[in-house]
């Protein structure tokens, strides 16, 4: 017995090949890192794992685990689809981390056959609803981590989708209204309740009240979750030069 026991504490099971779906959603994750910019080390930290975790994903040694699929998936704002699948658009999310479905998820399945098995029908008919739109989550009291991804997509998606001459007008306008809005802040001790934009005599211009913003609409689903319908520009999807470093 003694000599058995010896023997087993030196046999390291090895694992088999990563399965085809499931090393291409780790491509696939690799992907979103680098068009985003980050390097494996600030990617890791966003979604609470360590580095060495993140590279086993990427290198195709372990599979991606549903529950961390979909909660990158929400924190930088990416399709479960497109993540699951490579189909689609890459930015179109349905935030299914609250779904009902998930909870009959087996813990350590992989999510490509998470996706297969349990998440597609849930995706697909969400997706109908929102009429092409995706599915933000609230971002009142969320991290502010997922706020600044939202808004550094934001930002992605009106530059492809604007010409120079328009981009230079639209950002100036941006810029003016957050300082006005910093400025405001800065004097009062708290935020504008209201922000109206002048436009000229043609009716142009147009008021944006606390809460209400154009093209954006808020929803409830079943569970109480809070959440937001927003256009996606097909142009912001298009895979951009990773930043200097992204690799690493």
């Amino acid at each position: 017995m003694g000599y058995f026991q010896l023997v087993s504490k030196n046999v390291v099971a090895k694992r088999g090949p990563l399965a085809r779906r499931e090393s291409q959603v780790c491509q696939r994750l690799r992907e979103v890192r680098t068009n985003l910019g980050f390097t494996q080390a600030d990617f890791a930290a966003e979604v609470g794992i360590k580095r060495p975790r993140l590279a086993s994903y990427e290198e195709g040694r372990v599979a991606l685990r549903f529950d961390l699929g979909l909660r990158i998936c929400r924190q930088f704002i990416i399709s479960e689809k497109w993540l699951a699948t490579g189909k689609g658009t890459m930015r179109l999310l349905m935030d299914l981390t609250r779904d009902s479905a998930v909870s009959q998820i087996p813990a350590d399945l992989g999510f490509g056959k998470a996706y297969d098995h349990y998440l597609s029908c849930r995706y697909e008919a969400i997706a109908q609803e929102q009429e092409g739109k995706m599915r933000l989550p609230d971002w009142q009291g969320s991290d502010r981590k997922y706020v600044k991804n939202l808004f550094l997509m934001l930002v992605d998606q009106w530059h492809s989708a604007l010409s120079s001459e328009e981009a230079d007008r639209f950002f100036s306008m941006l810029l003016e209204t957050l300082l006005c809005i910093d400025d405001f802040r800065a004097r009062r001790g708290k935020l504008p309740d209201t922000i109206r934009v002048l436009g000229d005599s043609d009716g142009s211009g147009y008021e944006i009240t606390h809460g209400k913003v154009p093209h954006l609409t808020k929803s409830a689903d079943p569970t109480g979750s809070i959440y937001y319908s927003a256009e996606v520009t097909a142009a912001s999807h298009t895979p951009q030069q990773a930043k200097p470093g992204a690799n690493q």
